[in-house]
């Protein structure tokens, strides 16, 4: 390790970046920007303070050895943002993403590095937002922090016009929101600001903007020989740097004899991009004609070095980029004096002139051809071009961080006299004793409160519902209560955290820009955020008392706030804030404790949508539904009784028939299901909620059940009934109370229970009771089975389940009257016994069919044991949701269960012997549609590698990845450089349904190539083989570990290993570990390193095995249970 050096002393200012990349550590041009300003600031005296939210290995890699490149090192301080955050930070556990995960991190991080250091200048990158947290934070107030505008996702998005995922809508409003509390934003020129950036954020203006050219550092004259005649595309393989318009510009130009004649080498020097391109390399090379294309060089990255042995053959260079904030290789190639053909984006416009620095094109690819044409012809032209370029790099050194530090401050006041003034709206139910609790909790903030009481026909109509106030004031004096400047609006029984209120009080005192300010929730399903804290429309699928901090006019009178808020309540104040250019924000702590909360209304999403339709985000409401799928919310459309608001308690009072279903969490927590809502017993058979699968060779077709009414802590239902109506309720461990309310009465019933079982009830019956009254726990038989069960005592059974009854098979509404036996009990002989038994009873024709729950590795041997003895009518039920995936690239217990069932399936189809399967929900039916490869559980060990190379040529096996075919082209192109590098005897081994393979092996006349359909076709390595699976599929992991049985040594994606953070584990993995987004050349040239160095690579995958396994046998005492973990001891 280089000798430390000494800190020197600070001339001018300390300025942090906070950044995911730096040069010459991590690639990218955002990463060049900040390494050649913090060499300026440096050499000046600047103390610079980097904190990463990369890879700690990048952040290792560039502490300790690439700092020591920057002049005057000693001024460099640098930390990982994950080695700044306290001790014990609890974080919800329903995060949007990673993207809002790392903007909190960052926040945390900024409050302790201040701490540590004082800092003139916070810079942030544009992109996703990543200050959306620290610009709120109270801690930050006094601290100065800046945005440099690179190009957010959101202008790349609107350029690109590529599909657009939901979770895209998140990350504009992310960057929105960082945009707006800046105290600075940090641009490239004046033409780009004006013209890009503020066309798509029309609140931005020029208080605040502060022009900050790049700086280009240490590229040195290279200028074309006077026969050069080689063209250049230099930038990544995408339409948002403009290849498809070169390629269709480059085919025009060359119908002219002249200039194909001219034209010499066409090299494209670029890495691939399958993120912002609207097409595929290959529909962009389409419009090349075939006589062409021999004149293409595709080049992949390379490096400056590189590049400089390029230059002095290229006559000039194309840049026919959409989309450009600076574009540092226009840059580069222009000081070395490469003649520039450029569009006339307004980046481009701030740094050159047509004709005298650069030669512009309107945008389209005939004026491309025409400037190209018109160059080639020109060379005098061209000389000038050079000459201009060369002359200009000293321009180019000069930063003005000076003016920065003098001319951005911070525009929070760091300690505001007051804090804001607020008025907290209760809303209750009546329930006096939760009312009780929230007052409590304000007692100590000094908040003002108004209780306002939910009524079905009298008092404010506020969200679409009715409230009153109950106390002796009369309603004139409510209506004259001036409120503040902030209200919050809160559900009975909520504890509200003092501090949390305190902070965000103090937030919005200090910072007059800041609209809203929300937190986190403490309920009884565990620590939640919410998407609607950046996206108002999303809380239309919430409840009343959304808990936010919101601004309002001061001395705004109740009568007013009321009147504002009666269509949309809460969202219309958030929605207004929004438009009037205000900042939604979060303060990433515990806000309020609802656990004890009264359930609220609904907001009535009808009314608001059209009441607040000019203030919704006409680009969100299109991606709503995918949104709420996306964040475990219904969309608002398909809720039943949110969506008529308190019309439906209106409809009840009037017209008898209706019966309305409702969760009581606050009275116990816990799930509500429906069964069944029969107008006459036997008239209606009880639905099921199931996803049910059938298997028919290779396909799988998905169709959904009627599905029970499932009523949670946020749902309702409403149907027609009659006295006559008998409902039947779901019991057990996990259910809560419930509301019922028919004929003008209202009943509780307790559906606690410590076992399975169902309760039915005839709401004719409500007329002998009480109002209110809770039932009692009256059930029907325990539906649990024993072995010694006398079967021929019993009517002939339909369907007989085997699950256990304490799991999910308890808590998830298997139709009620099918028993169920206990899966231990019915192995207790072995699973060969209970096979015998089960198959003895449907000969016997005393069971029909039989449901096996797929909830443990024993569970599935006696599902395969049965299909493989020829069980007639055989369903697997797949038991709860797909969990999140949590970044290690494995399966969840639920993945791994369908992945194996549905395989099963698969050969019971082939053998025509059908195998019906259900799932619970959709996420999960969605998932196994996707499953497509041999299932892999966890065993007792890890594949041991057959690696042996006995001299034979090498094997290159692609065998995973995702689908679309652009996205794995760049395997089939490492696999053909390895073929060029290692010689023609390299066997290439490419999956079946390979079509762009199949494209690029023609067009490169690579031969010998041989296709497989299964793995295990691609049999044992003849010699030392390479498998090539880089893409971050979970499926691809699983497909590596089996390839390395296979003999393969294989290349994995990120996921892989990601445990392996540390010493000599790290260096291990990182052999086997390849970044997906990398070009062909880096793949090949990490596989080949395998190759080369094949003693070295055996012996890391045999460390990496060791701890794999250690890992997995922690691991499977989670996903099997105690018993397999015991198994796994043995």
């Amino acid at each position: 390790m280089p000798e430390l050096i000494e800190t020197q002393e600070k001339v001018c200012g300390t300025v942090c970046f906070v950044t995911l990349e730096i040069y010459p550590t991590t690639p990218g041009g955002t990463g060049v920007l900040i390494a050649q300003t913090a060499h300026a600031l440096l050499e000046q005296g600047y103390e610079v303070i980097f904190l990463f939210g990369a890879s700690r290995q990048d952040e290792d890699r560039f502490r300790n050895t690439d700092r020591f490149l920057f002049p005057n090192a000693g001024n460099i301080r640098s930390y990982h943002v994950l080695d700044l955050l306290p001790a014990e930070v609890e974080l919800p556990d329903n995060l949007p993403d990673d993207v809002y995960l790392l903007s909190i991190r960052f926040a945390l991080a900024l409050v302790e590095l201040t701490q540590r250091h004082h800092i003139d200048l916070v810079e942030f990158y544009d992109y996703c937002g990543p200050g959306f947290h620290a610009l709120a934070c109270p801690e930050l107030m006094g601290q100065a922090m800046a945005v440099r505008l690179h190009s957010t996702i959101e202008l790349i998005a609107r350029r690109v016009r590529q599909t657009l995922p939901p979770e895209r809508m998140l990350h504009f409003h992310q960057e929105r929101e960082q945009l707006r509390l800046a105290d600075g934003l940090l641009y490239s020129g004046k033409y780009f600001y004006e013209r890009e950036v503020c066309d798509i954020y029309p609140f931005l203006g020029i208080e605040g903007a502060h022009a900050s050219p790049p700086l280009l550092l240490g590229f040195a004259p290279c200028p074309p020989r006077a026969d050069a005649r080689d063209l250049l595309f230099y930038g990544r393989l995408s339409t948002l740097k403009g290849l498809d318009t070169f390629l269709r510009g480059l085919a025009l130009a060359m119908t002219d004899p002249v200039f194909e004649n001219w034209v010499g080498r066409i090299n494209i020097a670029g890495a691939e991009e399958t993120v912002a391109t609207g097409l595929t390399l290959d529909e962009m090379l389409a419009v090349v004609p075939e006589r062409y294309r021999a004149r293409l060089h595709f080049l992949g990255h390379i490096s400056h070095d590189e590049l400089q042995k390029l230059l002095p053959d290229v006559s000039f260079a194309v840049f026919a980029n959409k989309l450009e904030s600076f574009c540092y290789a226009a840059h580069e190639l222009r000081v070395s004096g490469t003649p520039l053909v450029l569009n006339s984006l307004p980046t481009f416009r701030d740094f050159f002139d047509d004709g005298q620095s650069a030669v512009f094109f309107d945008g389209t690819a005939s004026d491309l051809a025409l400037q190209m044409r018109r160059l080639a012809a020109d060379s005098g032209l061209r000389e000038q071009l050079s000459q201009a370029g060369i002359v200009a790099a000293a321009a180019y050194y000069q930063h003005h961080y000076d003016q920065h530090l003098a001319a951005i401050r911070p525009r929070r006041i760091a300690n505001p006299a007051n804090a804001l003034a607020v008025t907290a709206l209760v809303f209750s139910t009546g329930d006096l004793a939760a009312e009780a609790r929230t007052l409590a909790s304000l007692e100590e903030s000094g908040v003002n409160a108004i209780i306002l009481r939910h009524d079905r026909t009298v008092g404010w109509s506020i969200g679409g519902s009715r409230w009153r106030n109950d106390f002796d004031q009369p309603r004139a004096e409510v209506d004259m209560a001036q409120l503040g400047e902030a209200v919050i609006g809160l559900r009975a029984g909520e504890s509200v955290d003092a501090g949390w209120l305190e902070a965000a009080r103090i937030a919005m005192a200090s910072d007059p820009r800041l609209g809203a300010i929300a937190g986190w929730r403490l309920t009884c399903e565990g620590l939640r955020t919410s998407a609607s804290h950046l996206l108002p429309e999303l809380a239309l699928s919430e409840r009343i008392g959304l808990g936010r901090l919101i601004r309002i006019a001061p001395g705004l009178l109740f009568a007013e706030l009321a009147g504002q808020m009666k269509h949309a309540g809460e969202i219309g104040l958030l929605l207004a804030a929004r438009k009037a250019g205000l900042a939604l924000a979060e303060l990433p702590r515990i806000a309020l404790d609802s656990r004890e909360a009264v359930v609220t209304p609904g907001f009535d999403v009808g009314m608001a949508m059209i009441a607040e339709a000019d203030r919704l985000d006409s680009a969100l409401m299109a991606q709503l539904p995918a949104l709420a799928r996306k964040h475990a919310m219904e969309p608002v459309f398909w809720r039943d009784g949110f969506t008529l608001g308190e019309p439906v308690r209106a409809t009840m009072a009037l017209e008898r028939g209706l019966c309305r279903i409702v969760a009581r969490p606050d009275l116990a927590a816990g799930e509500v299901a429906v069964l069944r809502a029969v107008p006459t017993e036997g008239e209606m058979p009880a639905p099921k909620s199931w996803w049910v699968f059938t298997v028919k060779r290779r396909a799988i077709a998905v169709t959904p059940e009627p599905a029970a009414e499932l009523v949670s802590e946020r749902g309702s239902v409403t149907f027609p009934a009659g006295d006559e109506t008998m409902i039947v309720l779901r019991q057990g461990p996990t259910e809560g109370v419930c509301e019922i309310e028919y004929d003008s009465r209202t009943v509780l019933v307790d559906l606690r229970r410590e076992s399975a079982a169902s309760i039915t009830l005839r709401l004719g019956d409500f007329a002998n009771l009480d109002e209110p009254q809770a039932l009692p726990q009256t059930a029907n038989r325990q539906v649990v089975l024993r072995l010694e069960a006398r079967l021929s005592d019993a009517a002939a059974i339909a369907t007989l389940t085997i699950a256990d009854p304490k799991n999910w098979i308890a808590r998830r509404a298997i139709p009620f009257g099918s028993p169920v036996i206990a899966t231990e009990e019915l192995l207790a002989e072995g699973v060969s016994a209970a096979v015998a038994t089960l198959c003895r009873w449907q000969r016997q024709r005393r069971v029909r069919s039989l449901a096996i729950a797929v909830e443990s590795d024993a569970s599935f041997k006696l599902l395969d044991a049965l299909v493989n003895a020829g069980a007639r009518d055989v369903t697997a039920l797949l038991p709860g949701q797909i969990e999140r995936f949590a970044g290690e690239g494995g399966y969840s217990a639920a993945t791994m269960a369908a992945s194996a069932v549905v395989m099963l399936a698969r050969h019971a189809a082939d053998r025509g012997q059908p195998l019906s399967v259900a799932a619970e929900d959709e996420t999960l039916a969605d998932a196994i549609g996707q499953i497509d490869a041999p299932f892999h559980r966890l065993a007792s060990s890890l594949p041991t590698p057959l690696w042996a190379p006995d001299g034979r040529s090498p094997t290159i096996a692609v065998i995973g990845g995702s689908q679309m075919a652009h996205v794995r082209t760049h395997l089939v192109a490492a696999a053909m450089l390895l073929r060029k590098r290692l010689g023609t005897g390299v066997r290439i081994l490419l999956p079946a349904d390979e079509s762009a393979g199949s494209e690029l092996l023609g067009e490169f006349q690579v031969l010998g190539t041989e296709r497989f359909g299964d793995l295990a076709e691609i049999g044992q390595a003849r010699g030392p083989a390479v498998a090539l699976a880089v893409y971050p599929d979970p499926i691809v992991v699983e497909a590596a570990f089996q390839a390395s049985a296979l003999g393969y040594a294989p290349l994995m994606g990120p996921a892989c290993f990601r445990w392996a953070t540390d010493g000599p584990e790290a260096a291990d993995a990182a052999r086997f570990r390849v970044n997906y987004w990398d070009d062909a050349q880096t793949i090949a040239a990490a596989a080949q390193a395998l190759l080369d160095d094949w003693s070295a690579a055996t012996a890391s995958w045999d460390r990496l095995r060791d701890g794999e396994l250690h890992r997995l046998s922690a691991m499977r005492a989670d996903v099997w249970g105690e018993a397999a973990a015991a198994e796994s001891a043995d």
